[in-house]
């Protein structure tokens, strides 16, 4: 309870937003939204939800009441103050359909106790008597009787109902867990300790128990026959799952194969107050979509091509040869023949290359656009075997399960001729991947062996009848005669002897491949001992001792390295310290004194003085004597000196007057002081490895700093700052 508010505090709530702790307070949260419904709607009111035929005229709770009944229910309970806005929203829409529930039931019970008689109005019935008339009116109306022998119908499909009372499996479930752990704690190994939860909790549910003695199942009651087939149907189901023989899909899971019926939409059986994206959340994004569907048609066209298949397998003749016979074998030897090995009986199986690959074999995978093949992919093929599964389901006949690696660029989008659900709908999809292709359209990059007359082929081609026989109009082949070579015909050479004969071609020779070497595991234990013993005498064998490498060095480049590593050639100065330089330079120049009046200046022409000319037009004139010098210096007035610039000390202020400098300035000047009180002289700057693709520290020098407060220079180092 929240102090000072007189409120029940709810803490933890399910995914739908019902609460769920502490479980007094939830109790309670119920039975009060109980009351709210039957003290403010009225039972004349017909429907809870607005109905979704407008003219139907029947009456509804409006979203105001709604509103009403949760604000006065928030003024009893409070929610946890750190819940979101869609949180919040979901607690309203949970509490909103419970009361539904609660208002649905408080009118059934209502008819089921008075219907024609009239209840005294006293106590909490005294708030239902002006509305009394008007709800036993519509419970009378044609609308009422027609819609209520309807439910009474679509009850009575169901076959086995539960009587688990009003608290449903909320309440039976934890007993159930209770016996079972019971079960184990005596020794007892119960027979459904491994089952799925809602498999066993549906059993008990109608009638099944546990017998505490073996901890075998036991029907109990009205159903008990019907319990008792179904017992037998989920132990299969259970061992078809175990086994791989059946994989649970959702709701399609061992229940559902038992009981023969599907889900009904909208809820789960055995699974209490939960809809089917809360039972099943790994599977929440197949919820309403519409790739299961399209799978599981597939299947079940897989599944009837199969038992087709066998069937005709069953029903062939004992005559009919088990080698279908290939016309393009028996073709003349100039006739062009296809790589992809067509039948006599098109795209309905047969004899194709692909039925002879005996391991992985590059291929190229074409596609039937209008009336011609086209390349659309490149990959590999493995070889066919019976009984192969693609995806946990048999693969087709006349298809064969390939890899696709490349698809030709621009055809990514094209759809698949044998999709397999939504992940597998476009060659994008199964690009690096497996697919199922039509064995007529796989091409092989290399020529797969012949076939022997002791190979078989596959005995009838779907599309086939039993009886068929080959084609009458092909010649008989002796079987010792190998048929003739599949290769294309090469181009005629203008090589041909006199009698118009062409030459006979040389028998081409086949390079003998080395022979592989015996991995350990395939050798016999002699062999591997052999072995052994081999590579221990090549280890151990006396080593030939290496030659050692001499060469002469040239004494010169000796003394030149030596003396380049003891006194290395000094670095050029940087820009700043040659700027610097040739500051001072110019600042010592000036200063110099002016030798026979003449003053050089690097890159200004001298100025001769008077008298110094090298050509004198006219003689020198005496200015000053001795005498005129001595009275000048006695006479010369004394000229004022300037004060000397304010200069840095370390510890001491920046500058002179304090006020001046505005707030960061002044702040940096404080830690500058502590920081000199501390020994420091220096201000460290990191540059980042995204600021100059390296790693590295500036050195800031407190004199620097000094000259930046004072406006006289600029550092190399506090630009780079002010540039990071």
């Amino acid at each position: 309870m929240l102090k000072g508010e007189g409120r029940l505090a709810l803490t933890a709530f399910k995914a739908n937003g019902e609460p769920e702790h502490p479980k007094e307070f939830c109790r309670k949260f119920t039975r009060q939204a109980g009351v709210l419904v039957r003290d403010h709607v009225p039972i004349s009111i017909q429907q809870w939800h607005k109905p979704k035929n407008a003219e139907s005229g029947a009456s509804y709770v409006n979203e105001t009441m709604k509103t009403f009944l949760w604000d006065t229910l928030m003024t009893k309970f409070s929610l946890p103050e750190d819940m979101t806005e869609g949180q919040k929203k979901k607690v309203k829409e949970s509490t909103l359909k419970k009361m539904a529930i609660q208002f649905q039931t408080w009118k059934k019970n209502l008819w089921d106790k008075y219907q024609d008689e009239d209840p005294v109005f006293d106590d909490n019935l005294v708030k239902i008597k002006d509305h009394w008339a008007a709800f036993k009116e519509y419970k009378k109306s044609s609308t009422f009787v027609s819609r209520s022998k309807k439910n009474t119908e679509n009850a009575a499909k169901k076959k086995l109902p539960h009587h688990l009372g009003s608290g449903g499996y909320k309440s039976a479930i934890p007993k159930w867990t209770a016996f079972e752990k019971k079960l184990i704690d005596h020794g007892i190994t119960p027979q459904t300790w491994d089952w799925p939860e809602r498999s066993k909790f549906w059993l008990f549910a109608h009638g099944a128990g546990l017998d505490p003695k073996t901890g075998l199942i036991v029907a109990k009651g009205k159903w008990k026959e019907k319990i008792e087939a179904i017992v037998l149907k989920l132990v299969d189901a259970i061992e078809k799952v175990r086994k791989g023989e059946y994989i649970p899909d959702r709701e399609n899971d061992e229940l559902t194969l038992a009981l023969g019926n599907p889900e009904h939409v909208g809820r789960v059986r055995a699974r209490p107050g939960v809809t089917m994206k809360e039972a099943w959340p790994d599977s929440a994004d197949t919820y309403r979509s519409r790739s299961r569907k399209k799978k599981k048609d597939a299947d079940i066209v897989t599944e009837l091509l199969t038992r087709v298949e066998a069937l005709e397998r069953n029903q062939r003749a004992p005559d009919q040869p088990l080698f279908l016979q290939d016309p393009q074998a028996d073709a003349a030897p100039s006739q062009r023949r296809s790589s992809a090995g067509s039948s006599h009986i098109d795209g309905c199986g047969g004899s194709y290359p692909v039925d002879y690959v005996t391991e992985k074999t590059d291929c190229e995978l074409h596609m039937l656009f209008k009336t011609a093949p086209v390349k659309v992919a490149v990959g590999y093929v493995y070889p066919s075997e019976d009984g192969a599964m693609h995806h946990h389901m048999p693969i087709p006949p006349g298809c064969v399960r390939v890899g696709v690696d490349e698809v030709v660029p621009g055809l990514e989008a094209v759809e698949l001729d044998i999709p397999r659900g939504e992940d597998e709908r476009t060659l994008a999809d199964v690009k690096h991947g497996f697919a199922l292709w039509p064995k007529k359209y796989v091409i092989l990059l290399e020529r797969p062996p012949t076939p022997t007359h002791e190979q078989q082929m596959p005995s009838t081609p779907p599309g086939g009848s039993p009886g068929e026989q080959p084609s009458p109009h092909l010649p008989e082949r002796d079987p010792s005669v190998s048929p003739p070579s599949r290769d294309p015909p090469r181009r005629k050479t203008a090589s041909v002897k006199r009698n118009g004969t062409p030459p006979r071609k040389k028998a081409r020779k086949e390079k003998q491949l080395p022979p592989t070497e015996k991995l350990p595991w395939e050798k016999t234990p002699e062999e591997n001992a052999e072995a052994v013993q081999a590579e221990l005498k090549k280890w151990f064998a006396p080593k030939v001792p290496e030659i050692p490498f001499e060469k002469t060095l040239d004494p010169v480049k000796v003394v030149r390295t030596v003396d380049n590593l003891y006194d290395p050639v000094p670095s050029p100065p940087s820009d700043y310290a040659r700027s610097i330089e040739r500051s001072y330079d110019k600042m010592i120049e000036a200063t110099k004194p002016v030798q026979s009046g003449i003053r050089e200046i690097k890159g200004i022409h001298s100025v001769y003085q008077l008298g110094q000319q090298p050509v004198q037009s006219v003689a020198p004139l005496k200015v000053f004597d001795g005498k005129t010098v001595q009275s000048s210096r006695q006479d010369a007035t004394d000229y004022a000196f300037a004060e000397r610039a304010y200069q840095f000390v370390q510890g001491k202020d920046l500058v002179e007057n304090l006020r001046k400098v505005p707030t960061c300035m002044r702040n940096l000047h404080s830690w500058y002081l502590k920081a000199s009180k501390e020994g420091i002289e220096t201000i460290m700057v990191q540059v980042r490895e995204e600021h100059y693709f390296q790693e590295y520290c500036v050195n800031v020098d407190f004199a620097e700093v000094f000259q930046l407060y004072n406006l006289r220079a600029l550092d190399k180092s506090i630009i780079s700052c002010y540039c990071l």
